[in-house]
């Protein structure tokens, strides 16, 4: 692995804690260093929030224990089924995840504050993604492993050992079969507990000929064992040491590698091949074709095409002979090209590829959506700002769609500042349309025109075929690279915006122009590959931003069978429209009919639909821009802040439940500073336990006596730190009350109410009093 060379210092753990924590001022933060805080605690000292990080060294390896990680390190999200499953896809597309050598922002498992964290969403393009740095062992950080696993995609954590270290690393590791199968079982246990799918390895350094027989048993030895437990899991090996035990990186698989290749799943060639080599490898790999990922350097270094917006080039030429790829270190947009324009630049850069990247289907219900990335500028909750402030965290990353972009210019140039994603003039919701072979209710027809994934990707398909596109898609055509869908200037474009959202940190934006002749324009959002439920229900939020005589729809496609039929489109907007399957007396139904047609949060407008066929598999969900009746088009822009595909049959489904939270290693401090009221300081740990429903995530909320909840944060995990959270300071003869509230969040996105949220009560006086005695 040919190692990145970094100009910028790496985040200092001090910093990045002292931005997450929120300091007021600067003046306060030199203060309070100067200023030592006094105050009582329960007699243990405070650990304050984890971090992932990586192991260094054998004996960590082997020292290792499950009971000695922390629950906020573990992954909360279990993969998602996709189609095609990662054992028959193919070619497959890796990512391998290096940035700034690892463990950045990434590692603080409940988020931080800041206003340019790298991220990426570009998901249904990818099969597999490794987190790698140059440590021993890189364990991912959680919220890596959730983004993925939400969309289908596995996730590898790294073992390398490189130069004279790693010999010694080797020799320790591979001295006998019992030290080899102990490391071994480690690693399968570390993947188990952690919550991810399997390990890339990496041998950077030569290894004594007489260790190369127990290397290549490691090899077979953790595949096999890791399979036991995990049966989706892969092994994968990097192209470096020979099979006489020399370091040399062949750039392609020939008989001085191929051993490692048939001793585990996979096989990572280095980056300097050539179209020969690539013939030959294809040759030799045989029916593993698509176990043979070749090697993409986005920073360029001796890589075909040179990396850079020219990474394309070199993809092109390894799909030309089938194989699957490798994209290695694709934050060279975030690294090289700065933050600003980071998104603009990120977007432009997968489109530049995205011809080359067959896209997976998602494959189960329910389907819930806010769009949001894992940032923000603010949080927000049902439409409202709930907590000021950017923050950061890629396990609050919900399913992100196919960002399309049909503008002629989006494959000229870097970037786009012109355009800014905020809010303006929002003008009156308009009604949205819903879909069926395409479905939808019967008043918008007529030819138009479709852009789907940027106009370029592949999407793959399974056993079947997909049936003509009925209703608007009739006579659509789907353009081949990213282009004017017409040629009368119709255009348009999907991107996230972090200036308004309904939940989360971002909205999806839908902007674009309807020319002279085209009265419909569709951008396909997400592929689905799942069978449909006798009774559908799509509900969706959005705005209108701009545009006069422009309605957003939305539209399912199905991918049929000759017994698919549909029964019927309603809009949801009275009860007389409900699915019959479900109770009058639902109370979540019942709060769905209260709100569908109306407004919600800040000049949201929540539209639902519900969808009856038999026998069918959704396949696809587009946005849909079209002209009203007598309407010239022109410039429109939609925001959509949420979207759900549900069964209508899991409404009867009672929300999800926790017992009792427990508080434990509660820690107090006082901060006085000159020139400022002192400050009274709590952290404590929460944990509880979770009932047989599976939940997206647990809100965490905190109340001071009377005063309204506000919002600690998101849990992703059944626990959540309490890291220097300011309480009212009682007097010196009184005590207050404190309470901690969780609410769980169902699959489908729903929140009970505050009056059913577990909580846990603390009582506590001031610091002052040596006598104050804290009861929970």
């Amino acid at each position: 692995m040919i190692a990145k060379l970094h100009v910028e210092k790496d985040l200092t753990l001090e910093k990045a804690v002292e931005i997450a924590r929120g300091i007021e001022t600067a003046e306060r933060t030199a203060a309070v260093a100067q200023s030592p805080a006094s105050g009582v605690d329960n007699g243990k000292e405070w650990q304050p929030e984890p971090v992932a990080g990586p192991l260094h060294s054998l004996k960590e390896l082997l020292d290792w224990r499950q009971d000695d990680v922390d629950p906020l390190l573990i992954a909360f999200i279990p993969i998602a089924s996709r189609r095609p499953e990662l054992s028959r896809a193919g070619p497959r597309t890796l990512l391998c995840h290096d940035m700034k050598g690892g463990y950045q922002e990434d590692r603080f498992v409940q988020g931080l504050s800041t206003n340019d964290p790298y991220t990426f969403y570009h998901w249904q393009q990818l099969d597999l993604f490794v987190y790698f740095s140059h440590h021993f062992v890189s364990i991912p950080p959680p919220g890596w492993i959730n983004a993925a696993h939400r969309h289908g995609v596995a996730v590898l954590g790294t073992l390398i050992t490189e130069s004279k270290g790693g010999q010694q690393f080797c020799r320790e590791m591979l001295t006998t079969q019992e030290m080899l199968h102990k490391a071994a079982e480690q690693l399968v246990l570390i993947a188990t507990v952690y919550g991810f799918d399997g390990w890339f390895l990496n041998i950077e350094n030569d290894v004594p000929v007489e260790l190369m027989d127990n290397l290549v048993e490691f090899v077979r030895y953790l595949t096999e064992r890791v399979h036991a437990i995990l049966p989706q899991a892969q092994v994968i090996w990097y192209d470096s040491v020979l099979r006489g035990g020399k370091l040399n990186w062949q750039n392609e698989l020939n008989q001085e590698n191929k051993v490692f290749l048939e001793s585990c799943d996979g096989f990572f060639v280095n980056y300097n091949w050539t179209r020969e080599g690539l013939r030959r490898t294809r040759e030799l790999a045989g029916d593993r074709w698509n176990d043979v990922y070749v090697g993409v350097d986005v920073f360029g270094r001796n890589c075909p095409g040179g990396g850079g917006w020219s990474t394309h080039v070199a993809i092109a030429m390894i799909r030309e002979v089938g194989l699957s790829t490798a994209i290695f270190a694709p934050g060279w947009v975030h690294e090289v090209l700065g933050t600003e324009d980071f998104h603009e630049n990120q977007l432009r850069f997968w489109n530049f590829i995205d011809e080359y990247l067959p896209t997976h289907s998602i494959s189960t219900l329910p389907l819930v959506t806010t769009f949001c990335q894992g940032h923000g500028k603010h949080l927000y909750f049902n439409g409202e700002i709930e907590k000021t402030g950017p923050w950061h965290n890629l396990s609050a990353q919900q399913v992100q769609p196919l960002y399309v972009d049909t503008r002629p210019e989006a494959s000229d140039r870097p970037s786009d500042r012109t355009t800014a994603c905020g809010e303006k003039n929002a003008t009156e919701a308009t009604d949205i349309v819903a879909g069926g072979t395409s479905h939808m209710p019967p008043q918008t027809h007529g030819p138009g025109a479709t852009a789907e994934r940027g106009a370029r990707g592949k999407d793959r398909d399974d056993d079947s075929t997909a049936t003509e596109l009925e209703s608007i898609f009739r006579g659509m055509k789907i353009p081949g690279r990213v282009q004017h869908v017409e040629n009368d200037g119709s255009w348009v474009r999907l991107r996230s915006c972090s200036d308004d959202a309904f939940t989360g940190g971002c909205s999806l934006l839908m902007e674009g122009q309807l020319g002279r002749d085209t009265r419909h324009l569709a951008a396909k959002l997400l592929r689905l590959s799942v069978p449909a439920p006798d009774t559908t229900l799509l509900m969706y939020v959005y705005k209108v931003d701009q545009g006069t005589g422009v309605t957003l729809g939305l539209n399912v496609t199905t991918l049929d069978d000759d017994i698919c039929r549909l029964e019927s489109v309603f809009t949801l907007q009275g009860v007389t429209h409900w699915p019959t399957s479900l109770d009058n007396g639902d109370k979540i139904g019942q709060d769905l009919l209260d709100k569908c047609g109306g407004k919600v949060g800040n000049n949201w407008t929540l539209r639902c639909y519900q969808l009856r066929v038999q026998n069918c598999t959704l396949q696809d969900i587009f946005l849909t821009a079209n002209k009203e009746k007598g309407s010239h088009g022109g410039n429109f822009r939609f925001r959509v802040g949420e979207l759900k595909v549900l069964n209508a049959e899991s409404l009867r489904e009672p929300l999800p439940t926790i017992s009792r939270v427990n508080v434990r290693d509660v820690s107090w401090s006082e901060e006085r500073v000159q020139g400022f009221a002192p400050r009274l300081l709590l952290s404590a740990k929460l944990h509880w336990s979770l009932g047989r429903q599976a939940v997206s995530c647990f809100r965490v909320l905190c109340r001071a006596g009377e005063s309204p909840p506000t919002l600690l944060g998101h849990a992703y995990a059944p626990a959540f730190h309490v890291l220097d959270l300011e309480v009212p300071m009682p007097a010196s003869s009184n005590s207050l009350m404190l309470e901690f509230l969780v609410q769980p969040v169902s699959l489908e996105g729903f929140v009970g109410s505050l009056d059913g949220a577990v909580r846990y009560t603390l009582d506590y006086c001031s610091p002052n009093q040596n006598t104050c005695i804290i009861q929970g």
